[in-house]
């Protein structure tokens, strides 16, 4: 597909971004998105910087998303690389969440 985010019932595309600051480097698809089982968003991190795409949402059984399933629930999830609870969300084209510097792609 070659953008971020995804058509409903597309394979959303990867795409590598990096903080020369942080010296963080991160493929994902910046923003909400698709693979065949699950529908994702991008998260940052706001202590490490670390980009992650994390599930929102499970296709069950062939079952279709709802477009509601663009955002995690009350609670975001925890970062990988350090455990914090400090991520946001993130789509491509904004800032590193560590540092505010703007990211290569």
């Amino acid at each position: 597909m070659g953008e971020s985010g995804g058509r409903w019932g597309e394979v959303s595309t990867r795409e590598t971004y990096e903080c020369p600051s942080c010296d963080r480097r991160a493929a994902v698809v910046g923003g909400p998105g698709n693979d065949l089982h699950d529908r994702t968003t991008t998260v940052g991190c706001c202590e490490c910087g670390q980009l992650d795409d994390v599930v929102v949402a499970r296709r069950v059984d062939g079952s279709a998303f709802s477009p509601d399933d663009d955002m995690p629930g009350d609670a975001m999830p925890k970062c990988r690389a350090c455990g914090t609870d400090a991520v946001v969300l993130w789509v491509a084209g904004d800032p590193c969440p560590r540092c505010g510097d703007a990211l290569q792609h």
